[in-house]
C-alpha cells in the first residue's frame, strides 16, 4: 500500500505511474496463471466461463502495457473469471491477466476504491478496506471521492474497518494468516453497520 501511496502522491501523470507498475507486474515472478484462475474459481464457488451476475456488477483493471484503465463487466463481452482475476492481480503476488487479448493487473492502482464510479447514483455505500494507518494520499483520494458523490448529490454511506477490525486484518493487508480473525472481525462489524446500511437504503 505504501509504494502505491508513494506513485499516487508523487505528482505524475496517473496513466504514467500506472504504466510502471504494469511493467514491474509484467517482469515479476509470481504464481502461474492457472494457479491465479484456480483460486478465483474457488472464490466465485464456479467453474471458469460462469455467466455474470443477473445484478450488475463490474471489476475494475489496469492494462498492464500503457497503464489505461478499464472497466470490466457483463457488456464487456469479457469472461467472469478472467474479469475478477484481473482486478485481482497485485504486481508481485499475482500474474497479469489476459482478457480479450489485453494483459490487466488490479485496478486499485487507478484508485483503492474507485468510489467516483458511482457518479449519478441517488444512494451509494462505499465499503473501504482502508484502515486508520492508510497513507494521507490514499485517505485524500477517498475523501475526494466521496465528497464528489455528495456534492453530486447522492446519499453516501462510508464503511471502513472498525478498531477490532483494523486489528485482526494488521498492517499487511495481503497477510493471509490473518484471514480468518479479519472474516469474523468483519462478520461483525457488518451486524453493526447493517443499521446504517439500511436507513440509507430506506
Amino acid at each position: 500500500m505504501q509504494v502505491i501511496a508513494d506513485a499516487h502522491g508523487s505528482g505524475r501523470d496517473p496513466v504514467e505511474v500506472r504504466r510502471d507498475f504494469g511493467r514491474k507486474a509484467l517482469a515479476a515472478r509470481t504464481m502461474g496463471a492457472e494457479a491465479a484462475f484456480a483460486l478465483v474459481e474457488q472464490f466465485l464457488g464456479a467453474p471458469r466461463g460462469r455467466d455474470w451476475p443477473e445484478a450488475y456488477f463490474a471489476c475494475t483493471a489496469v492494462d498492464a502495457d500503457n497503464g489505461a484503465f478499464r472497466i470490466l463487466d457483463c457488456a464487456s463481452g469479457a469472461d467472469l473469471v478472467a474479469s475478477v482475476a484481473a482486478s485481482c492481480a497485485v504486481p508481485g503476488m499475482f500474474p497479469p491477466t489476459f482478457v480479450q487479448g489485453r494483459r490487466y493487473i488490479d485496478g486499485g492502482f487507478r484508485s483503492f476504491t474507485n468510489a467516483d464510479l458511482a457518479t449519478g447514483h441517488d444512494i451509494v455505500v462505499v465499503i473501504a478496506v482502508q484502515t486508520a494507518r492508510a497513507p494521507v494520499h490514499i485517505a485524500g483520494q477517498l475523501e475526494r471521492e466521496v465528497a464528489g458523490l455528495r456534492a453530486d448529490g447522492a446519499a453516501v454511506v462510508l464503511i471502513t474497518p472498525d478498531a477490532t477490525a483494523e486489528s485482526a486484518m494488521g498492517p499487511n493487508l495481503m497477510d493471509f494468516e490473518r484471514q480468518a480473525d479479519a472474516a469474523r472481525a468483519g462478520i461483525a462489524q457488518a451486524t453493526r453497520e447493517a443499521a446504517a446500511v439500511a436507513s440509507a437504503w430506506n
